[in-house]
């Protein structure tokens, strides 16, 4: 059920639908707009979780922030054997697609470059993995 009657409203039907469909048991916690997608923030068995809608209803991703030591060793392993290994990780996820599950680490080099290169040449970065650890994708 939608808890906001204001999120309901602002809410197209359509978005209300698919989301209901796809987790009818989930406790929307709240709804926005974000580049042309829809992002439901909700509950369900105690975890949080951040679904992604296209302006069409089509379910596009569903997102869960892990903790390092929940991310599966050879996901864990595949970082330290990436060009990443010496980037600091910022957050873990668990991301949900159509076509299967991926793990993602949003990482930055910031405390690898020394003083006066760390603010002006920082990179951050989004990489992807398989539940079998090959990287399928970086985005910068």
């Amino acid at each position: 059920m939608f808890v906001a009657l204001t999120v309901t409203a602002q809410t197209p039907q359509n978005i209300q639908d698919a989301f209901k469909s796809k987790y009818p048991d989930a406790a929307v916690k709240k709804i926005r707009h974000q580049m042309g997608n829809y992002i439901v923030v909700f509950a369900k068995d105690g975890e949080k979780y951040n679904a992604v809608f296209s302006r069409d209803g089509n379910w596009m991703r569903t997102i869960t922030h892990r903790k390092w030591k929940e991310m599966p060793g050879p996901v864990r392993i595949a970082l330290h054997r990436s060009i990443y290994s010496d980037w600091q990780v910022n957050e873990c996820n668990q991301v949900e697609t159509p076509n299967g599950t991926l793990y993602s680490f949003e990482v930055d080099n910031e405390y690898t470059l020394s003083g006066d290169e760390q603010p002006a040449f920082a990179e951050d970065c989004y990489v992807y993995f398989t539940p079998t650890g090959s990287m399928v994708n970086q985005v910068k």
